[in-house]
């Protein structure tokens, strides 16, 4: 079965939730609008369901698992908390997730009417540093990256300043060390 002959409906979400979690089987289910790689659904007033609809999204879900519960305290706005899983089935052959909803409207089908407070949470939210709990290994953010090496390198260019990095490759940048050519001398002496 291809993506483009699942089709997710209310009934599939109902049909999955009584087959592997029969607690949540008689809430109300209703489709939130947009997504691109998983489909949502409410469940009740306080969980949603997210269906993967794309390739890559199992393995974003999976990734979501993992590291949502651990940033999700130390981050100053609420984000989606996942609470259980969903397997593959005969009903759906990928794993989906139960997900806390999060109250609101998104800032696409709105406009914002506190522009400063809502810049000045998404610039706390932004900065948030993302301590304890990240390891190296292959189900980290990205490639050979934790949270904390992300936001170790963007938090100087959110503070509007540039890495070390940058400095050193700027050459009009005052107190630069400049080093010659590579002198040959006695051994022990480092002379360049």
């Amino acid at each position: 079965m291809t993506d483009a002959e699942i089709e997710i409906t209310a009934e599939l979400v109902r049909d999955l939730l009584r087959e592997q979690h029969p607690d949540l089987a008689g809430l109300a289910v209703r489709e939130v609008a947009g997504g691109w790689d998983n489909q949502q659904w409410r469940v009740g007033d306080v969980l949603a369901v997210r269906m993967p609809r794309t390739e890559r999204a199992p393995g974003l879900q999976r990734k979501e698992r993992r590291w949502l519960p651990v940033l999700a305290p130390r981050l100053p706005l609420p984000v989606p908390n996942p609470v259980r899983t969903g397997e593959p089935s005969a009903l759906f052959p990928k794993p989906w997730t139960i997900m806390t909803w999060v109250p609101g409207e998104p800032l696409d089908h709105t406009s914002i009417v506190r522009g400063d407070d809502a810049a000045d949470a998404l610039a706390r939210f932004l900065r948030a540093p993302p301590r304890g709990g990240a390891r190296r290994g292959a189900d980290q953010c990205g490639p050979r990256r934790s949270p904390q090496d992300v936001h170790g390198r963007l938090r100087p260019l959110l503070r509007g300043r540039r890495t070390r990095r940058h400095r050193r490759r700027d050459p009009g940048r005052l107190g630069r060390r400049r080093r010659g050519p590579r002198v040959e001398g006695p051994a022990g002496m480092g002379a360049r």
